[in-house]
């Protein structure tokens, strides 16, 4: 449950950051869900302007990167894109 929120947080967390700024942003260390058949999971993803830049294995993510700021998930997985429009957060919290 604790690492369904964190998921969820961190995904919030990228969606608004993204939004927000244009600073570019490598993420790695968890399962990456592209939604994409062809590529269902990725190592590492890198976010340049907002957009989803780079998705792949993470010695080339960290060359697409350059000088991003890297989060490490350290094992939670993200959601690059999904927005949940409708959750019971009251239902999810312990």
């Amino acid at each position: 449950m604790r690492r369904q929120l964190a998921s969820l947080a961190l995904t919030a967390g990228l969606t608004l950051s993204a939004v927000a700024q244009a600073a570019d942003l490598l993420i790695f260390g968890g399962p990456i869900y592209t939604g994409v058949d062809a590529q269902p999971k990725v190592e590492a993803l890198v976010v340049r302007d907002g957009k989803v830049a780079f998705t792949g294995p993470l010695p080339e993510a960290r060359r697409a990167a350059g000088k991003a700021q890297a989060i490490d998930l350290k094992g939670a997985a993200a959601y690059p894109g999904f927005v949940d429009a409708h959750a019971h957060l009251e239902h999810s919290a312990t």
